[in-house]
């Protein structure tokens, strides 16, 4: 709530995900959300406060956090620049949502080590959007 309602505070990012955000809700007030409008960015756990942002009719993006990509050992991937800035930093429709073609990663790499903070995580083949429980086909342009 100290981020929502000071002015000086553009954007919320957070740190990570977790599971415990469920927590905050005896804490929260959606007028103070509502009447300080401003990016929120975050994924996993942190859906708790996505809906809290859309009770307070503020629109908030659902992506990656501080240590699952800006503090990414080796630095960024280019796909996450990219994304951050068509997302955040552009004035253009975003469009449609292509699927990732540099891969993806799940590598555990420990954040702690500091022999790894230049060695940048590997990433997989990217085979194209995988959709769970869905019949039928999507067919892709």
């Amino acid at each position: 709530m100290e981020a929502f309602s000071d002015k000086s505070i553009k954007a919320i990012i957070t740190n990570i995900g977790g599971e415990d955000s469920i927590g905050i809700l005896s804490f929260v007030d959606i007028e103070v959300i509502k009447n300080n409008p401003k990016i929120f960015l975050g994924f996993s756990d942190d859906t708790i406060t996505h809906f809290l942002c859309y009770k307070a009719g503020l629109t908030s993006f659902y992506g990656t956090s501080v240590m699952v990509c800006f503090a990414e050992n080796g630095g960024m991937h280019q796909c996450q620049i990219n994304d951050i800035y068509k997302t955040l930093f552009s004035t253009d429709v975003i469009g449609r949502i292509v699927s990732n073609t540099e891969g993806w990663t799940s590598e555990f790499m420990e954040w702690g080590d500091i022999a790894l903070q230049n060695t940048q995580r590997g990433l997989l083949k990217n085979n194209g959007w995988n959709f769970l429980q869905a019949k039928g086909k999507i067919k892709e342009d």
